[in-house]
């Protein structure tokens, strides 16, 4: 299974470039160092307070 990873759609006035959704944290990492850092810190930061907040409705139930 062949799965195309960009889009390039030229002339007219609909001119663009698509990249596959899997590969995006790729380019910008890429393009931006500094980038991965915030998306890793801000992803460590929903997961945690997402497992807090898992952690205290667990234990409202009890």
């Amino acid at each position: 299974m062949v799965i195309p990873i960009t889009d390039v759609r030229k002339g007219g006035s609909n001119q663009s470039t698509w990249i596959h959704e899997k590969l995006v944290l790729k380019f910008a990492a890429w393009l931006s160092p500094e980038f991965v850092i915030l998306f890793l810190y801000l992803s460590h930061y929903i997961l945690i307070n997402l497992l807090l907040i898992c952690l205290v409705l667990e234990a409202i139930d009890r």
